[in-house]
């Protein structure tokens, strides 16, 4: 089984039985692909919480512009 088809199974019973489905990853890829709402964890701390589009369009932590390969910007 591929991950692109156990994402897809994923999707799957989230949307048939109505479950939330909590994925924990590095993988930005899968996040952008089937996560409606997003948590970034930095240190054991949850800096940034929102919904996928929020949180990819406006970051707002260095750690989430790292992870997004963004440029993070610099302190003074």
């Amino acid at each position: 089984m591929t991950t692109r088809s156990v994402l897809k199974l994923l999707q799957d019973i989230n949307r048939q039985l109505g479950v939330t489905i909590i994925i924990i990853t590095h993988e930005i890829g899968v996040v952008k692909a089937i996560c409606n709402r997003v948590a970034v964890i930095d240190a054991s701390r949850f800096v940034e919480v929102g919904g996928k589009d929020e949180i990819f369009d406006a970051p707002k932590s260095d750690i989430t512009r790292m992870l997004l390969g963004r440029e993070v910007e610099p302190h003074v």
